[in-house]
């Protein structure tokens, strides 16, 4: 669950470095442990955003407050025999706060807790969990973007094709005020919104974004994406397009066989031929199938 909240103010682009201080205060339920070194990783983050961190009372453009919080979470055994351990949960908020200003420009809550089959440590899993968040993970370009960092903008345009990042990009980058600089860009937005019929005004430059998409896409999702490829019909989908259609008959694909041998049609590649042939001799395997 994450709340986000996003207050815009003119981003202006100017080639000086940008300078926060960072303020953390971090807890954790685990005796003797310290909590996870959120400061190191927005830190880090940042840094590779292009923006500074410095010590408080140094000039900076802007300043950051962020909270986290270790509680003790559900518990696990890794065998009957074994003893229950206990899970961690990750509660974090963050506020980031332009110049002197006393109204946040991003602000979120997120948490993180382990849920269905948990391997190996049960902390470490946590943190990954905590640091895969589309919020954790993409702070330090948010930050650099509210500050207008050249660029940083525009770095966050192949997170729209990501399906766990997508929507959460495509919100901050619309409230941002960003503007697609081309086609390419234009098709990555009508992506991430599931806009894939939208895609075909864009023309070939929406081919590499909607393969990219398709790659990484779920079975529902994947449906729209060929079908918008099928409606271009660019050769370049044709090997992602059969890969998939060979998965469904070897009951590893997503998308029904009909969407891909229609996208195919339509695309009417010579080099598709000897695949769709032989696929046809061979009776696809239900998912409930033995």
């Amino acid at each position: 669950m994450a709340i986000l909240l996003l207050v815009l103010a003119a981003v202006q682009v100017v080639p000086a470095e940008k300078r926060v201080t960072l303020k953390v205060e971090a807890t954790t339920w685990r005796e003797g442990k310290r909590p996870f070194d959120v400061a190191g990783d927005f830190t880090g983050k940042l840094a590779r955003a292009k923006v500074k961190v410095v010590p408080e009372g140094e000039a900076a453009d802007g300043r950051i407050v962020v909270r986290l919080e270790e509680t003790e979470g559900r518990s696990y055994r890794s065998s009957e025999e074994a003893p229950e351990v206990s899970g961690t949960q990750i509660e974090c908020s963050m506020e980031f706060f332009i110049g002197t200003g006393a109204t946040p420009a991003l602000a979120w809550k997120v948490e993180a807790d382990l849920g269905g089959m948990v391997l190996g440590d049960l902390y470490e899993n946590a943190v990954r969990i905590f640091e895969a968040l589309p919020e954790v993970e993409l702070v330090g370009t948010h930050v650099a973007v509210l500050l207008g960092v050249k660029g940083a903008a525009a770095s966050l345009v192949p997170a729209l094709l990501d399906p766990r990042t997508l929507d959460h990009t495509a919100d901050f980058l619309e409230k941002a005020g960003y503007k697609p600089a081309d086609a390419r860009e234009r098709a990555c937005f009508k992506i991430a919104r599931g806009e894939f019929e939208a895609c075909g005004a864009e023309g070939k430059e929406a081919v590499e974004p909607l393969l990219t998409f398709f790659g990484a896409a779920e079975s529902f999702e994947k449906e729209g994406a060929a079908r918008a490829l099928g409606k271009l019909a660019d050769a370049r989908a044709v090997p992602a397009l059969v890969a998939e259609l060979r998965g469904q008959y070897d009951s590893l694909g997503d998308v029904a066989p009909a969407v891909l041998c229609e996208a195919l049609e339509a695309i009417g590649d010579p080099a598709a031929l000897p695949d769709l042939d032989e696929l046809a001799q061979r009776k696809p395997v239900a998912p409930d199938d033995p």
